[in-house]
Order: C-alpha cells, then sequence, then structure tokens
C-alpha cells in the first residue's frame, strides 16, 4: 500500500464533488443531487487521513500535535477570510433580523459546530436558506469532528488491533451505516446535520485507503469495476432531488462510487483515471476548497439582493466568479499557510494569530446577537421596514405546534376574551399560526366578546386521515386535534386555514419556489401531486361529514406574494427604487383556481359550511403589501401580527354570527 505518492485522481474527484455542490446551488434542475458532492468529500477525507496517520503509525512517528496542526493549517485561513468578508457585505445588505441570525452561525462555524448549530435552527420558522450564508459550513462540522475523534480510534486500534485494523473499520462502516438508515427514517434532520449518521462515509475512505491491493485480478474485472463506480458516482448527482431521502441508503450510491474509484486507481488506470487525472479537472479539484467555501455565501447574497433566483447568463457569470475568487483564496490564502517557509506563517505567529482571530470573530457574532443585528446602522424608514420581519405571533413559542400529549390533554392556547367560555376552535398550518393575533382581536372586538381554542401546527396541513410525505407526524397531530373537539360539545363553530393552494397543488409560491409536497390518504394508489387535488378535498369532505352539527367557516384564498415583502421594502428604501407593489390579482387568482373548485363544490353539499375569500376583499389590480403604512407580510407568503389584525374585520365575519347568538 503505498499512500503517500500524489493521486491527482483523488484531486479530480474533488472536483467532481465541488462542481455537483456549486452547479446543484446555482439552480440548475438537471444536477437535481449535486449535493452528494459532499458525501464524496467525505470519503476523499476518510481516505487521506486514514492513510496519513497509518503511515506515520508505521513508522512510529505519529503526532497529535502536528496532526492537528496541518489541520488547522489546511482549513482554517481560507475559512476565516470568507467569514470575515460574508460579515461584511452582510453587515451592508442585511436586515437585522438576519445579520443576527448570521452572528450565530459565525460563532458555531468557529467553533467547529456549525451542522450542531443548524440542526437546532432547522425549524419551520426559521429564515430560508438563501438568507444563511454559513449554512455550507455544516460540512466542515461534521468533518472537524470527524478530525476530533478519529485520530484516536485509530491509535487505539493500531495499539491493540493493528493486524484487524481494517476489520475494525469495516465493522465501524457497517455499524454507523445501519444506524443512518434507522436514523433516517425517524430523525432525518439529525441524520443529515449530526455526525454519527455520517461517519460511515468517512469509513468507507478508511476502507479504501487500508484494504489490500490488487482484489480485481484481471483487466475485465477492473474495466467492470471501473464503470460501475463511475454510473454509482453520477447516476445520483443527475436523478436525486431534494425530495430524495438522505442520507442513509441513497448515500450508499455515490459514497461507494468513490470509494471504490479511489481503491482502484491505488494500482491500475483506466479511462475514469485519464478524465480525472486531466489537467483542467486536477485544477478545479485543488482548489476545490476554497471554491466550496465562498460559492455559497456569492449565491446567497446574490440572491438576497437580486430578490430571486440566478437566471440564464447569471448562472454562468456566477459560475466564472466562483472559480476566480476560489482560486484567489487557494493561491493567496489557502497555500501560502499550508507552509512555514516564512516567518509571517511560523508556528510562533500562526497559533496565536489563530486564537486572536477565533476570539474576535467570537465576540463579533455575539455582538450580532446581543445587540439584535445592530438595527441602529438602518435608517428609520429602512428599520420600519426591516422590522416587519419581526411582526410575527407573539404566541406562537407558547402556542404553535403542540405536542399530542398536549393537545390530549387539553393544554392548548386560547385567543378572544378572556371571560368568555369558548365556542369556536381555530384550526391550521403556519398560515394559522400568523393570523392568531387577528383572530385573538377579532374574537375580542364582537358586540358579543367571544373566545376559542387555537389548534395550530405549522408544516401541517390541517386534513385529516392524510400522510403529509414530507412530515408524517401531522397525521397523528390532525388525528388529535378532531378527538379534542369531540371532547368539547361547547365548540359550535370550526374555523380552519392554511397554505390550501400548496395542499392542492404540491408546491410552494413566493421568492423562492418549492414542490414535490405530495398528500395522500387510503385511497390513494401512488404518490404524485397530481393526486392532491383529489386527496384534499376527500380529506375535507370527511371532516365535515364527522361534525354535522357544527359550522365550518374556511379562510381561503390569502394572497401569497411574489417576494419577501420586509427584505423587498428594506433594500427597495436602502437602494432608493421603485417599491414591490404586490402580486397581481390575476396572477393571484390563476394560483388560487384549483382551491376555488374544491371549496365551490363543498359549498354546495354542505349547508354549514362558509368560505372566506380573503383575496377578493384585499386585491383590485394588485394584492397589497402596505395598509395605512402597516407592512402585511413577514415574508412572501405568512401575513404579519399587524397585517393579521388589520384584517380584523375579515375575521369578525366569519366569527360574529348568529351561531353564537
Amino acid at each position: 500500500m503505498n499512500i503517500s505518492r500524489y493521486r491527482p485522481d483523488v484531486d479530480g474527484l474533488r472536483a467532481i464533488a465541488v462542481l455537483g455542490v456549486v452547479l446543484f446551488h446555482a439552480g440548475l434542475t438537471w444536477i437535481g443531487g449535486g449535493y452528494v458532492g459532499v458525501d464524496v468529500f467525505f470519503v476523499i477525507s476518510g481516505y487521506l487521513i486514514t492513510g496519513n496517520i497509518f503511515k506515520s503509525l508505521q513508522s512510529n512517528s505519529f503526532s497529535f500535535l502536528n496532526f492537528y496542526g496541518k489541520r488547522l493549517r489546511r482549513i482554517q485561513p481560507a475559512l476565516y477570510a470568507t467569514l470575515f468578508v460574508s460579515f461584511l457585505i452582510g453587515s451592508i445588505f442585511y436586515v437585522p433580523v438576519d445579520l443576527k441570525s448570521f452572528g450565530q452561525s459565525l460563532v458555531a462555524a468557529t467553533l467547529f459546530s456549525s451542522n450542531i448549530y443548524f440542526f437546532f435552527k432547522s425549524g419551520y420558522f426559521d429564515p430560508l436558506a438563501i438568507t444563511k450564508p454559513l449554512l455550507h459550513t455544516w460540512s466542515l462540522g461534521v468533518e472537524e469532528q470527524f478530525y476530533i475523534f478519529f485520530p484516536l480510534f485509530m491509535v487505539v486500534s493500531f495499539k491493540y488491533l493493528k493486524e484487524k485494523l481494517l476489520t475494525v473499520c469495516v465493522i465501524f462502516c457497517v455499524a454507523s451505516f445501519i444506524f443512518s438508515i434507522w436514523q433516517v427514517a425517524h430523525q432525518p434532520v439529525a441524520a443529515f446535520y449530526l455526525p454519527f449518521s455520517r461517519a460511515w462515509e468517512f469509513a468507507i475512505g478508511s476502507i479504501a485507503a487500508l484494504a489490500y491491493d490488487n482484489i480485481f485480478k484481471t483487466q475485465v474485472q477492473r474495466k467492470i469495476i471501473s464503470l460501475l463506480s463511475v454510473l454509482l458516482l453520477f447516476v445520483p448527482i443527475f436523478t436525486f432531488t431534494e425530495q430524495t431521502s438522505f442520507p442513509g441508503v441513497n448515500a450508499l450510491f455515490p459514497c461507494l462510487g468513490a470509494g471504490l474509484l479511489i481503491y482502484l486507481h491505488r494500482t491500475s488506470r483506466g479511462f475514469a483515471f485519464d478524465f480525472l487525472a486531466s489537467r483542467p479537472v486536477v485544477f478545479v479539484g485543488k482548489i476545490s476548497y476554497s471554491v466550496y467555501l465562498v460559492h455559497w455565501p456569492l449565491v446567497v447574497f446574490l440572491q438576497y439582493v437580486l430578490l430571486r433566483k440566478l437566471d440564464g447568463i447569471e448562472v454562468l457569470l456566477y459560475l466564472l466568479v466562483v472559480i476566480v475568487v476560489g482560486w484567489l483564496s487557494w493561491r493567496y490564502v489557502e497555500e501560502p499557510f499550508r507552509h512555514k517557509g516564512s516567518i509571517i506563517f511560523s508556528n510562533k505567529v500562526f497559533y496565536p494569530a489563530l486564537v486572536v482571530v477565533s476570539t474576535v470573530f467570537v465576540m463579533i457574532g455575539v455582538a450580532s446577537h446581543v445587540y439584535s443585528g445592530f438595527p441602529s446602522r438602518l435608517s428609520p424608514q429602512a428599520r420600519i421596514y426591516a422590522d416587519a420581519a419581526l411582526d410575527t405571533n407573539p404566541m406562537r413559542e407558547q402556542c404553535d405546534s403542540p405536542s399530542v400529549a398536549r393537545i390530549a390533554r387539553d393544554e392548548v392556547c386560547r385567543v378572544g376574551s378572556p371571560q368568555a367560555l369558548p365556542n369556536f376552535v381555530f384550526i391550521g398550518d403556519s398560515f394559522g399560526d400568523a393570523l392568531v393575533p387577528g383572530i385573538d382581536a377579532a374574537a375580542n372586538r364582537l358586540s358579543k366578546p367571544t373566545a376559542g381554542y387555537a389548534l395550530t401546527h405549522s408544516g401541517c396541513f390541517p386534513l385529516p386521515d392524510v400522510e403529509q410525505l414530507s412530515n408524517p407526524s401531522c397525521k397523528g397531530v390532525m388525528d388529535a386535534n378532531i378527538a379534542f373537539i369531540k371532547r368539547h360539545p361547547e365548540i359550535r363553530r370550526i374555523v380552519m386555514v392554511a397554505r390550501w393552494t400548496s395542499a392542492a397543488l404540491g408546491n410552494r409560491f413566493g421568492q423562492f419556489e418549492q414542490g414535490g409536497w405530495v398528500i395522500k390518504d387510503k385511497y390513494s394508489t401512488g404518490q404524485s401531486v397530481k393526486d392532491n387535488k383529489v386527496v384534499m378535498q376527500r380529506a375535507l369532505e370527511n371532516l365535515i361529514s364527522q361534525f354535522p352539527d357544527r359550522q365550518f367557516a374556511f379562510i381561503a384564498y390569502i394572497p401569497e406574494q411574489q417576494f419577501d415583502i420586509p427584505r423587498s421594502l428594506y433594500l427597495s428604501s436602502i437602494f432608493n427604487l421603485n417599491q414591490y407593489r404586490g402580486v397581481k390579482a390575476e396572477i393571484h387568482m390563476k394560483r388560487q383556481k384549483i382551491v376555488h373548485s374544491i371549496f365551490d363544490e363543498i359549498k354546495t353539499k354542505y349547508s354549514n359550511v362558509q368560505v372566506l375569500d380573503v383575496g377578493a376583499a384585499v386585491c383590485s389590480i394588485y394584492c397589497p403589501v402596505n395598509l395605512n403604512s402597516t407592512v402585511l407580510y413577514a415574508d412572501d407568503n405568512h401575513l404579519s401580527a399587524k397585517g393579521a389584525v388589520s384584517f380584523s374585520p375579515l375575521w369578525i365575519s366569519i366569527l360574529g354570527t348568529t351561531a353564537y347568538n
């Protein structure tokens, strides 16, 4: 086994990995699985680190200090340059809430824990990924945590199980892989971000480093394995999507492909080696780390300012800039710090400087959090717009998304008059949570004050007996809601709101569209958004049929805006641009057409159903984003708390009926 020699094909694999990630994040739909490039990086890291440690252990020259010193020189300088420039840009363009979040992630990236931070911040209402320029550092967190654990693992295994080191790595790989499969099924967010379900990917690289040479003896065998490896690597890049369950079983294909190519090219050559070792591919591989660091902040800041995804020639220009900036970072930051030839980069200077810079970054991040993104840097008008991003339901933390156990114990929030007996229930998803302040205000403004229960669960369409594939827990939540209504005969009216368009169409409209939101029930024969309309209507009719003696009021057709309203108004203010007037009414109506057909049919079947058309009440040529100087939205779809209260007359119209007299 000769691990010490330079492997140009490994740099070539790095190029494939980084290009997959960059093209995916650039929005190219034909690279739907480009994110698997991160997993290829993990395999490569496992191979290189294992080989280097094993060689040092064999020669009795391994040093933890030297190992971690090389890792710090390899990773930190280019990372810190990226963090510094990103903070400067964010402090200019970001609204305070986004700069505050950036400060938190800055601390996490500095302390090797980005993956843990983004795991805990991965809730439904966190800012969109496009506001998180350091989101990609989650993979560095996983890698750095691997570097902390793995050397000790290797030293102990080499000392006590030297002859069985390969077997130990195989066992470790299999155990981590099985855990990954389980965690993807039960805790998918944890499986994505945390290191325990990713360790097997590094272990595949370790196995490629430690395995015996020449397992594939004949040229035919090597050609077959080479072709299979290429297919395992590239097919996921072009066929996987954001909806693909990952990592788990699906991550095995690109990781195994990369591992086999690394192993195969230790002793043989072929068409795959010739391509990976070609000069253009190797060049991209050499600068891949810097390219990876700069690509995501760049696309985040561009799309943040443009208020849309990159399009057409913009994508090509973006890719060119990424390569150029990545090369500059590699040439003038990454490479110089990897060598000790200059006194400036000597250990005596490097390590104290690293401590100082790390401390400064932590202090900046903490200050960004403590001072809420430094709102004092904004003009008064810009601050009004920016503050709308924070104008959400003040009762969200204690009221939204109660557990099934809490609902079963009747530990749910109330809205309306504290003195009145509740006689309605308000059920919804995140649209419902956004409306809670308005429903509360409307219930208090009735001539006869009333009260109700709030049962909102962000991310869950309020559809009984429906499985929401993107969030399997939703079915149990709606079952608990129905049981709650049955336990409370005093509830005479059931008020419901949701992002009905997404339930019916299976996608999200707005600044950054998303798709593939499939819902199904026991009658579904497949898993396609084409069936969503039928499933939604069937679920609503089923719910109405269960409560023939109750009144139903559906809040529908809330206009979904094309841009994030607080951020677009803020950017218009600081750049003196024309303000976004709101989505055109004709676009709104076209989007809502399928939902209209569902509720129109339901109204003809059931006499106890009322449907409130919010769009018809507020839209003329445009569906407004401002009303009497009040910013109506907290993002591109959800009403702000002030917006929900501004629409109180609409909510009164569905609460203040003869049903309560």
